[in-house]
């Protein structure tokens, strides 16, 4: 994982089959996150958690048995233009006080929620695609603070936008 305060430039690379996430950024870390492909791992594809906070853009988050990209713990950061696809768990999972700008991504055939916000989440999702999650497109609960504006979202058999308190 990427640790402390270390900013790397991470471009164009395939990360897959690990035996933990695919990408773990800890502490103070950031960087920029650019047209990777990180699928089939065994947990998270991406996890942000402390303070955490970078720049992914253009990268494919697909087939990872647990979220694709998982925020928290006060984690930040802003994750546009991806595609986060065919994950176990959540698409995009944020809690306990993670505030992350999540925009222009396609979160889409997830075998759970596509779009998590729960303990506490806070930050702003906007102009994304969320479509055909199983459990539900988006499921806001447990005091979340979002901004969900202008996303695209359809085609979830276990219902488009869920709230709970």
């Amino acid at each position: 994982g990427v640790r402390d305060s270390s900013q790397p430039i991470f471009t164009s690379n395939v990360i897959t089959n690990g035996e933990g996430s695919g990408i773990v950024l800890l502490g103070d870390a950031g960087g920029v996150y650019e047209g990777n492909t990180v699928t089939k791992n065994k947990c998270a594809g991406i996890g942000l958690k402390g303070r955490a906070h970078a720049l992914f853009e253009n990268n494919q988050v697909s087939h990872n048995e647990g979220y694709g990209v998982w925020l928290q713990d006060n984690a930040r950061g802003t994750f546009q233009h991806n595609t986060v696809e065919d994950n176990s768990m959540a698409g995009i999972s944020v809690n306990n006080h993670a505030a992350p700008m999540v925009q222009h991504n396609s979160i889409k055939h997830g075998k759970q929620v596509g779009l998590l916000l729960q303990h506490n989440a806070s930050g702003t999702f906007a102009h994304n695609s969320v479509t055909g999650n199983k459990a539900a497109n988006v499921l806001l609960m447990g005091n979340s603070h979002s901004v969900v504006a202008h996303n695209r979202i359809s085609g979830s058999p276990g219902g488009g936008v869920l709230i709970r308190g």
